[in-house]
């Protein structure tokens, strides 16, 4: 696993850095010559009009106006590290498709590019919902931040990405990816496939679906040749009629929620074939119509690390043999640390009648070290260690402080200092905070130990009352 999966850019890091994300993509130049200095192109015009003359270094239209399009054709064609700088309060709506790369989109970036917009609640860019309008294929060494990538649909017989195909370097910060489709067939990653490296932070995958015969990914497909991490980044919503309702593949999770997504198994994460590792992240709200209504572990490693697994769903439509509410290892391996899983369930019909049954986990699960999971279902669920049971006082899915949505230990709850003195990461790295950011370890009353899941309980202190 290299160390980019491992990396937090902030917005600065990420402008000034943009060409030097993950080497081995950048422009190739001789040795000992420098590289040509970027260029920065002032976006002033939300229509989609070419450039009159591209590689020219001028973002000027026929009209001499610059266009979003028209910046994309003078950054794809100077090979410096360029910046493009989109309007607030600004949709931009790309109406032909680019090709000649093998995939096609409304805007095909193949150089070293950053795209900032001024927030993705002010800049758009919306395919429109047109069939076969996918609104970016990424080849390049690209970073966007403060944009909305909205309405993208991608329906081919290989419909990798709604919204944006990449296969290059991609780094998404502040930025909201929201109603994007991919369908038909082969239909791989609602909002984004990535077949290349991809970070995202500070972001929002929302509304998006993968529609028809194979479909993976409601929110994001990570192919076999991707690298991909979610840092502080909420997954929500998101639908598809096969597996991984908001991620499908190997990924990296720090500090993210996944809750409202659906899938047939794994409605928030299906983990197939390499690692995935979820660090202060909480899954909640999630369901399958078959297995693993939070997570499915499949032909692979899942490790959860101070995670919380709530509330989730299996076999949600009543017709399937699905179990495993919260967790589901098929043919992998599962195993938690320092980890909370309750109050996830199964449906049953009962005559015609649906009825919900407790149901955490299911397969072979580890528990290594201290960890709690309200209900073991010992008929289909096999846990080796001593995880504690039992409710453990979870307040609702909500805002918490942080920048994503937790699920509070209730005053009383037994995950309440009960992991270990030092919780750590899966490098060893102690784990100083929880995914709201909150000091962790706190709240001891005598020796502090970290709390179980992903939300860490506060101190509160008593000042004594003084009168006068």
């Amino acid at each position: 696993m290299t160390t980019r999966w491992f990396a937090r850019l902030s917005l600065a890091g990420a402008m000034a850095g943009a060409a030097l994300l993950l080497a081995g993509r950048a422009p190739a130049f001789a040795r000992g010559a420098a590289a040509p200095a970027g260029l920065t192109f002032v976006v002033n015009s939300s229509a989609d009009v070419d450039d009159a003359n591209p590689g020219d270094g001028v973002c000027a239209t026929a009209g001499g106006v610059c266009t979003l399009r028209a910046a994309v054709q003078e950054a794809n064609a100077h090979p410096g590290a360029d910046t493009i700088q989109l309007q607030a309060d600004t949709t931009y709506f790309p109406n032909h498709t680019e090709s000649g790369l093998g995939f096609t989109a409304d805007l095909v970036i193949s150089n070293s590019l950053t795209l900032l917009g001024a927030g993705p609640d002010s800049t758009v860019i919306d395919g429109s919902g047109v069939v076969g309008h996918r609104v970016l294929y990424i080849t390049g060494t690209v970073v966007i931040s403060g944009v909305t990538i909205a309405h993208g649909s991608e329906a081919t017989n290989l419909s990798w990405g709604g919204g944006i195909y990449n296969t290059g370097e991609l780094t998404l910060v502040n930025t909201d990816l929201v109603s994007n489709t991919a369908s038909v067939l082969n239909a791989w990653g609602g909002a984004i496939a990535n077949d290349g490296d991809l970070t995202v932070t500070d972001s929002l995958i929302s509304g998006n679906r993968a529609d028809g015969d194979n479909a993976h990914g409601g929110g994001l497909m990570n192919a076999g040749g991707g690298t991909l991490a979610l840092v502080r980044t909420t997954v929500s919503d998101n639908l598809t009629a096969g597996q991984g309702g908001g991620v499908y593949g190997a990924t990296r999770i720090v500090d993210s929620t996944f809750s409202g997504n659906e899938a047939s198994a794994g409605g928030a994460v299906e983990q197939i074939n390499s690692p995935l590792v979820l660090i202060n992240s909480t899954l909640s709200g999630n369901s399958a119509s078959g297995s693993g209504g939070g997570l499915e572990a499949f032909n692979g490693e899942a490790d959860l690390f101070n995670t919380t697994v709530a509330d989730n769903r299996a076999n949600a439509n009543g017709v399937s043999a699905g179990v495993g509410g919260g967790l589901h290892n098929a043919f992998g391996q599962l195993k938690l640390f320092d980890s909370l899983v309750a109050g996830n369930n199964v449906v049953q019909l009962v005559g015609h009648f649906p009825r919900l049954n407790p149901d955490d986990c299911a397969g072979a699960i580890q528990a290594a070290g201290f960890n709690l999971i309200d209900f073991i279902d010992t008929s289909h669920c096999a846990v080796t260690g001593s995880p504690l049971s039992g409710d453990p006082l979870l307040g609702p899915l909500q805002a918490n402080g942080g920048p994503t949505l937790t699920q509070a230990l209730l005053p009383g709850s037994p995950a309440i200092d009960a992991g270990d003195p030092v919780c750590t990461d899966d490098l060893g790295a102690p784990l100083t905070a929880d995914q709201r950011g909150a000091p962790r370890p706190a709240n001891g009353a005598t020796a502090t130990r970290c709390d179980l899941g992903a939300y860490e309980a506060q101190r509160l202190l008593a000042l004594p009352l003084v009168l006068r």
